[in-house]
């Protein structure tokens, strides 16, 4: 073979990347020679094709001087611990994935502006009523994240007149139309200014894919400190105490196929968008309140928060696969119930943080700066207040989402 020619191994544990990259490998043919890996003289080997490789897959090759990930994200490869010094890290930035992304993001917040779930509702109903109608600069959007996909997507929607706001963990130049925020303060003041939150950052499962699962959890975790110190808080342990590694190591040992699976056979993110539509419409909110549809720790199938003033709906994924799960508590829930309970919280939220709310918790929540503590605020409130609190939380998940038995809506 001529001495032209590169070495290329192709790294990757779940997936053949032979046959995913074949067309490229036989338009490369004659000026790079691709082996799989453990195949072939290790120390011919100068460069490297990866996704999530091996732990141990750059010990094998002494003379690697570069490898290229296949797609944008590189973590899988920046966090493997045989990755040494010396060895240059590449990743992909392709217009197409960038559009792609921001196609699904634009589709999304139209969907949303537009009240398009409400309208499906309607004709499902035989209801036919004219809904006001909101025009682009009036729905505020923040991104969280502002790389390649981010800098392409904010791009879309400020072309199309919405006000973009995007967040960045360091300070990063924004084109006129497109303000930018960073670090711990810069997040709450975002939000604090954003209708409607797109998260571009790295998930879940690439924390559970990453060479140091634990490390990358705790990455993970500062990323979104805002939202999940809240979460741990109020239903997990207390984030500063001495039990989040061992609650941490635990989540991250777990491998979810259930979720996975129940993620490729259900549009989670329509049915949640469809839930907080018609909210909108059945409540008539008049305060900000995100949904969240969470992986990780899944201490409870579903519950609300509030955080900076902010009020936040959830449902932990992991209860909804319809599969009970020993390793994650998983309670096997139906996914079709993810409305139910987020009508359920909504509810709660509308309660906790509406101007227009006479609730006792509304009057401790403002007390509180904006914050809601399940531990604090909870026991602040009399029993009636909890009672009516709970009893109209599950009139209106009834509403929203008829037709379950009845100890559905009781949880």
């Amino acid at each position: 073979m001529s001495s032209d020619v590169s070495h290329c191994v192709l790294l990757a544990k779940n997936l053949d990347l032979r046959r995913h990259l074949a067309s490229e490998i036989e338009r490369l043919k004659g000026r790079v020679h691709f082996v799989d890996h453990l195949q072939g003289a290790a120390e011919d080997v100068t460069l490297a094709v990866a996704w999530y490789p091996p732990d141990d897959a750059f010990a094998h090759y002494p003379n690697l001087k570069a490898v290229c990930s296949i797609a944008a994200g590189a973590d899988s490869i920046v966090m493997n611990p045989s990755l040494r010094d010396g060895i240059e890290v590449v990743r992909v930035v392709e217009p197409a994935q960038a559009e792609m992304m921001s196609t699904f993001v634009l589709w999304h917040v139209i969907w949303h502006q537009r009240r398009f779930a409400t309208y499906l509702a309607q004709q499902r109903d035989r209801v036919w009523q004219r809904l006001g109608q909101r025009i682009t600069r009036e729905v505020s959007v923040g991104l969280l994240g502002y790389g390649a996909i981010g800098a392409r997507v904010a791009a879309d929607l400020a072309a199309l007149g919405f006000p973009v706001k995007v967040w960045s963990r360091s300070p990063k130049p924004t084109p006129a139309g497109i303000t930018g925020f960073h670090g711990t303060g810069g997040l709450a003041a975002m939000l604090a200014e954003t209708e409607m939150l797109i998260n571009l950052l790295p998930d879940f499962f690439a924390v559970l894919q990453s060479a140091d699962p634990v490390a990358a959890y705790h990455r993970y975790y500062e990323a979104h400190r805002h939202l999940l110190g809240a979460y741990w808080h109020n239903y997990v342990i207390e984030p500063s105490g001495p039990h989040f590694n061992e609650v941490v190591r635990e989540t991250v040992r777990a491998h979810r196929e259930d979720l996975r699976a129940m993620l490729e056979r259900t549009d989670v993110v329509a049915l949640a968008t469809q839930a907080e539509s018609a909210c909108a419409e059945l409540f008539e909110i008049d305060s900000t309140i995100d949904v969240v549809l969470m992986t990780g720790v899944g201490a409870a199938n579903a519950g609300e928060l509030v955080v900076n003033g902010r009020g936040v709906a959830f449902v932990c994924l992991e209860h909804f696969t319809s599969v009970v799960d020993p390793a994650t508590r998983g309670l096997g829930l139906d996914p079709e119930l993810i409305p139910m309970w987020l009508a359920h919280e909504i509810a709660h939220c509308v309660r906790y943080t509406s101007p227009k709310s006479g609730a006792e918790l509304r009057r401790f929540v403002a007390a509180a700066s904006g914050f809601y503590s399940y531990w604090e605020t909870g026991r602040s409130a009399t029993l009636r207040e909890h009672l009516v609190n709970e009893g109209l939380a599950v009139q209106a998940s009834r509403q929203l989402s008829p037709g379950h038995a009845p100890w559905e809506y009781y949880g």
